[in-house]
């Protein structure tokens, strides 16, 4: 017996597990008016995406909640017991699901037609009263489960609001990662150059100038790595800060994170968090980006590690690199699986040491410049170690990975991110909607959301702005069957 009609027109499913009352139940339930098709009996509790009552015999118990464990469904439970005990009713009962509505002994069930009776009164009881719960609540209001406001001034404790379980060994993992990165003494290391990216640019200008002078002089070929001694005072002594290792780097922690997600899961957000995490209790604690996939390979070495003046043809200008001007704070690497092998190398020996040559650079002293690094991707990276494709020396150095689970292994949590996006002005576009029926939240549920949260967004962006065309303030699994139509 299947079946899913009944739930989303304000039915309630009956889930039994015993053949032997099953078709007594059935045909009981179809000669009472009042529930005469309202009740969607199943055998399979996966079917279940709505109320329910539960009538199962004691070895089907914990599989039949186990289907139903994490979507919030708690529905009242009638055990049918082979032989009565306290263990093995405390054994239901450990199961997390207080709702035990009835217990009954199948012996008994098949000699007594008053235990029969008890267990259709007791049945039915429990199909009208979760019948009549589901019909009070048959939306979900917004603002419910979560104020926006109150997540936006109370981020430190993020993971209080999830309930599903990869969403809060995640942001376990996270507070754990960033109470030890926060113990690194990087900020003071690097506070002498921290904003200093416009010297620094003008003395790379400087020096590809210098050596580009002398290498169109009569003396072009000889002592070419010293253009830079004729500098002024002013440049040499930055250049000297440039080069020396403060001699806190040797005992820094290499604490460089790498967070693996899916498209759409929020992996920049969790940088963004990152960072303002670091920064608190500093002064203009910056975050540095760079999108890896968005820079043509031929750009990409200069912009993480700068280039003199002339280094290449494209190169009229001197400019520092996003390492140079992160000095002491944090740079997000997005999209770090797209980074070209050759200079997969130069970053790994930056991670291991803080320093890097620039394109162009004519002296023996690596540039030294400690940051934090954050790198993301959407790539399996593993799958590119073993391909070749991306070095797994690289890979390793990340010392914390944290991945970011999909939205479709946190159906748990989707009311509460439901609640919370239908409050956004920029998807509601500034639409009075007030709730989201449960029969919506269901065929959201259904979905498998490959493009994880931000797809959730243009979703209900779309569906409010359906629910507005026909006049409601509530959006109805109407609007979202057209919304994903329309996608």
């Amino acid at each position: 017996m299947t079946g899913s009609a009944g739930a989303e027109a304000g039915g309630v499913f009956l889930y039994l597990s015993d053949d032997n009352v099953a078709s007594w139940l059935a045909e009981l339930l179809e000669r009472e008016r009042e529930l005469a098709g309202a009740v969607t009996p199943v055998s399979d509790a996966s079917a279940i995406h709505g109320p329910a009552v539960l009538v199962v015999d004691e070895e089907k118990a914990e599989q039949a909640l186990s289907a139903l464990r994490g979507r919030g469904n708690r529905p009242p439970v009638i055990v049918l017991f082979r032989e009565m005990s306290v263990d093995s009713l405390f054994k239901v009962i450990s199961t997390g699901y207080l709702e035990l509505a009835g217990f009954f002994r199948q012996q008994d069930l098949t000699s007594s037609l008053v235990e029969l009776g008890k267990l259709a009164a007791t049945v039915r009881d429990e199909l009208r009263r979760t019948r009549g719960s589901a019909a009070e609540a048959s939306y979900q209001a917004v603002g419910s489960l979560i104020r926006r406001g109150d997540v936006e001034a109370e981020e430190g404790h993020l993971i209080s609001l999830f309930i599903d379980p990869p969403m809060r060994r995640f942001l376990r993992d996270l507070m754990s990662v960033l109470e030890r990165v926060k113990k690194s003494p990087l900020r003071i290391v690097a506070s002498t150059l921290r904003g200093r990216s416009e010297d620094i640019a003008a003395l790379f200008q400087a020096m590809g100038m210098a050596l580009r002078s002398q290498a169109s002089s009569s003396h072009r070929g000889r002592g070419a790595g010293r253009g830079w001694m004729n500098l002024g005072d002013e440049f040499r002594g930055l250049l000297r800060d440039l080069c020396t290792q403060p001699p806190e780097v040797n005992t820094l922690p290499r604490l460089h994170i790498l967070i693996e997600g899916e498209t759409g899961t929020g992996k920049t957000l969790v940088a963004s968090w990152i960072h303002r995490y670091l920064g608190q209790g500093e002064n203009g604690v910056g975050l540095h980006r760079l999108n890896v996939a968005a820079i043509p390979p031929n750009l990409l070495e200069s912009e993480l590690f700068g280039a003199l003046a002339g280094a290449y043809t494209d190169a009229p200008v001197g400019r520092p690199g996003l390492l140079l001007q992160a000095y002491g704070e944090v740079v997000f690497l997005d999209e770090i699986g797209d980074l070209p092998l050759e200079l997969q190398a130069k970053l790994l020996m930056y991670l291991d040491t803080y320093r890097f040559r620039p394109l162009g650079w004519p002296i023996p002293q690596d540039v030294v410049a400690p940051t934090y690094i954050i790198a993301a991707t959407n790539q399996p990276l593993m799958e590119k170690v073993r391909a070749g494709r991306f070095r797994a020396d690289l890979y390793h150095r990340f010392r914390y990975k944290l991945r970011l689970p999909p939205l479709r292994e946190r159906k748990a949590d989707l009311p509460l991110l439901v609640d919370l996006v239908l409050q956004d002005p920029l998807v509601n576009g500034g639409r009075e909607i007030e709730g989201i029926s449960h029969a919506a939240l269901q065929a959201l549920e259904r979905h498998s959301f490959p493009g994880n949260f931000r797809e959730l967004e243009d979703l209900l962006g779309t569906a409010c702005s359906l629910a507005a065309q026909d006049g409601s303030k509530t959006i109805e699994a109407k609007h979202i069957y057209e919304a994903l139509a329309r996608m």
